[in-house]
């Protein structure tokens, strides 16, 4: 599977897939070079990982977006719990956890993810510091952080 497949059957999906990708690149605590990774069933996440010898691409699907019921959702693998819970339905959406795969399922449209960005960033750095595929980002140098 390709982008060019997701755009043509999934493209709410996709776009969906962009923006959040785009907060999460920008997000402090995670890996600037995320990228997606695209299959039959869903858009997940790759993160490069740098060899001496030559780079290659690992998946770090902390955060995977798909269809469910024809609409775009993203699920973000975290522990069950009161405060992610709270975090989720705060921000106005229905927190629905599926035990099986330890991972909260958000449904989003296209026009949601501006509005969640908050919730998205949060919740994606918080489980890709428990993610076992991560790498540290080089810590930021000040001037980084004061034209932050």
């Amino acid at each position: 599977m390709d982008r060019a497949h997701w755009r043509k059957h999934a493209p709410d999906v996709l776009q969906l897939a962009d923006e959040v990708l785009a907060y999460l690149r920008t997000t402090e605590g995670i890996s600037p070079d995320l990228s997606l990774n695209y299959t039959q069933n869903y858009i997940g996440l790759w993160r490069a990982r740098k060899h001496a010898e030559k780079p290659e691409k690992m998946p770090c699907n902390f955060m995977r977006f798909s269809l469910w019921h024809r609409r775009p959702s993203v699920d973000v693998l975290l522990p069950e719990s009161g405060r992610y819970r709270a975090m989720i339905a705060r921000a106005g959406l229905r927190p629905r956890y599926r035990r099986k795969w330890q991972r909260y399922r958000l449904v989003l449209t296209r026009h949601d993810a501006p509005a969640k960005a908050e919730l998205l960033r949060a919740l994606g750095r918080e489980a890709y510091g428990r993610h076992p595929n991560r790498q540290a980002p080089p810590p930021r140098t000040q001037l980084e952080l004061l034209s932050s």
